[in-house]
C-alpha cells in the first residue's frame, strides 16, 4: 500500500503523466491497465526489465 500511496502523491503533484500497471489479486487472477500519456519506447524498456526481474524471482 505504501508504494501505491507514494505513486498517488507523485501523480497529484504532477510528476507522473502515465502508468502501465500489472495487477495480481488475492485470488491469483491478474489484470492490466494503461492510463495517461506514455512514451512508448521508454515504458516498453521498463516493462521488459520488470519481466526479466520477475522471471528471476
Amino acid at each position: 500500500m505504501q508504494c501505491l500511496e507514494r505513486l498517488l502523491q507523485k501523480a497529484k503533484d504532477g510528476e507522473i503523466c502515465g502508468v502501465a500497471v500489472a495487477i495480481q489479486y488475492t485470488d491469483r487472477s491478474n489484470s492490466e491497465t494503461l492510463a495517461g500519456f506514455l512514451w512508448n519506447r521508454s515504458v516498453v524498456g521498463s516493462l521488459h526489465y520488470l519481466m526479466r526481474k520477475i522471471g528471476q524471482d
